[in-house]
């Protein structure tokens, strides 16, 4: 490396004795060690002192505060957080069976949903964040389609299943976030999504809103949702259901 040329020419030879068993396989002619003089020190390691000291007695010349580190809290950041924790909170729901998920086990869960948040980086607004993850999950465990799609005693019963498709490009990798198989014999593939329609002042009724909401959410996931359908069509031989699930309004929008 860079070092052994530095210091070469201050090294002392020494003589490195052999042991028995190196003697009698030794041939060659041998190498004696090198060892530095005490208290030698690199020129790079007197550098480093040099700018400890400097470094220690100057100061800036605008601030000796510390830089404060700009942290990503905006609206989109946030709400991905939140759609990242209600799927892992529906996936439990589901492995531990809805039965089990009361309204007091929900609202135990707000600090526990706080510090995921923190890991997340989300820092600000931490109870309106939390308090939106309660409200998803708890109007999925107390509706209709909820309770219907978190039910886990259907047939192949899975959460977040890796799926992988063949392509015309190579092969992707999804992960489904619920399927199962219903009495019937038709195999559901359904997507969470944490959005819902936006309330907006005018003259549109709440039911053509929704139903607009619905169109724009199928236009945007129907290519992925396809995907899901054509891998699980290749594995097994079955008819196949697409749905988009929206735990904030307890909807299924079957594709």
């Amino acid at each position: 490396g860079f070092l052994w040329p530095a210091i070469l020419e201050q090294a002392e030879l020494i003589e490195a004795p052999l042991t028995a068993d190196v003697v009698s396989n030794q041939t060659t002619t041998q190498t004696p060690l090198q060892r530095l003089p005490i208290g030698w020190q690199s020129e790079v390691g007197i550098f480093n002192e040099q700018l400890s000291a400097q470094s220690a007695t100057e100061q800036p010349a605008t601030t000796n505060e510390l830089p404060t580190l700009e942290i990503s809290a905006n609206a989109n950041h946030t709400a991905t957080a939140i759609g990242t924790l209600v799927h892992r909170t529906l996936a439990q729901i589901c492995a531990d069976g809805i039965e089990h998920w009361s309204s007091e086990r929900i609202d135990k869960q707000i600090p526990v949903w706080r510090a995921q948040l923190q890991q997340l980086s989300v820092f600000d607004d931490l109870s309106s964040a939390a308090a939106t993850i309660q409200r998803h999950v708890s109007r999925c465990c107390a509706g209709k389609y909820g309770k219907w799609v978190l039910d886990n005693t259907y047939q192949d019963s899975q959460c977040e299943w890796p799926l992988t498709v063949k392509s015309a490009t190579g092969y992707k990798q999804y992960r489904v976030d619920r399927t199962f198989i219903d009495e019937y014999g038709t195999r559901w593939v359904v997507d969470y999504k944490s959005s819902q329609p936006a309330t907006q002042a005018g003259t549109q009724s709440k039911e053509v809103q929704l139903q607009q909401f619905l169109n724009e959410q199928k236009l945007q996931y129907q290519k992925q949702m396809l995907a899901y359908g054509e891998g699980f069509r290749k594995l097994e031989n079955r008819p196949v259901k697409l749905a988009l699930y929206y735990p904030a309004i307890d909807y299924l929008q079957v594709l």
